[in-house]
């Protein structure tokens, strides 16, 4: 899932030219928990939000990276957190082009609720 924080974050922020807007347009429970709750109403079961995009070194700089990480990783654990009934996990998304960002950011989010 591209939360929405995340997305405003990284379109600001990003190397490259991301196709956000076409992916959202494609599939926007991808990018929008209230359409994805609504979508998974009558589904019985349980999700794991995952990040869809890896943080690296073509997408922003490490610093960039940290940050966006975080912005990230808060907004998921709020929406798990939130809705507890249709989410059981989310999977932090680590700034990987700065290996010791990545270690505390992933100690970090054990605090809030993710994997």
């Amino acid at each position: 899932m591209i939360s929405k924080k995340y997305e405003e974050a990284l379109l600001k922020k990003a190397k490259l030219v991301i196709p956000f807007r076409a992916l959202a347009r494609a599939n926007p429970a991808l990018c929008d928990v209230d359409i994805r709750l609504l979508v998974s109403t009558d589904i019985r079961m349980l999700e794991v939000l995952v990040p869809t995009i890896a943080l690296s070194k073509a997408f922003a700089s490490p610093v960039d990276s940290i940050d966006l990480a975080k912005i990230n990783n808060d907004e998921i654990a709020e929406i798990v957190t939130k809705h507890p009934d249709k989410f059981m996990a989310g999977v932090a998304l680590l700034p990987l082009n700065d290996v010791n960002a990545a270690v505390k950011e992933a100690e970090r989010v054990g605090d809030i609720a993710l994997r």
